[in-house]
C-alpha cells in the first residue's frame, strides 16, 4: 500500500514539475533543506493555496522563478492574485453594463 505523500515533500514537487513545464529543466533544490521552508508555507496558507500560488508565480515569473523569491514572497504574491481576480471580476461586471446601456 502506498503511503500518502507529505504535504511538504508535494509542494517541493509541485515546484519542480511546475519549474520543468514552463521552462524544460528541473531546477536544482535540496529537497532536505527546503523542507522547512515548504512546511511552513503550507502551515501558513494551506496546501491548495500554496499550490494554487505555484502555478501562478511560474506562470508570471518573466525569468526563470526562484524558490527563494517564492517563499519569501508568498504573502505578496496571494495579495496581487487576489487583487487580479477582483479586478476580472469588476471588468466583467462592468462590461456588463456596459452592453446594456449600448443595447438601450
Amino acid at each position: 500500500m502506498a503511503t500518502k505523500q507529505q504535504p511538504k515533500y508535494k509542494v517541493l514537487d509541485t515546484w519542480r514539475d511546475a519549474v520543468f513545464q514552463k521552462h524544460g529543466f528541473y531546477p536544482q533544490l535540496n529537497r532536505n533543506v527546503e523542507q522547512w521552508a515548504a512546511r511552513d508555507l503550507v502551515d501558513s496558507y494551506t496546501l491548495p493555496v500554496v499550490l494554487e500560488l505555484i502555478d501562478y508565480y511560474v506562470m508570471i515569473a518573466e525569468d526563470t522563478p526562484k524558490w527563494e523569491t517564492f517563499r519569501y514572497k508568498a504573502d505578496l504574491l496571494l495579495d496581487r492574485k487576489r487583487m487580479e481576480e477582483e479586478d476580472a471580476i469588476i471588468r466583467a461586471e462592468n462590461r456588463r453594463k456596459a452592453k446594456l446601456w449600448l443595447a438601450n
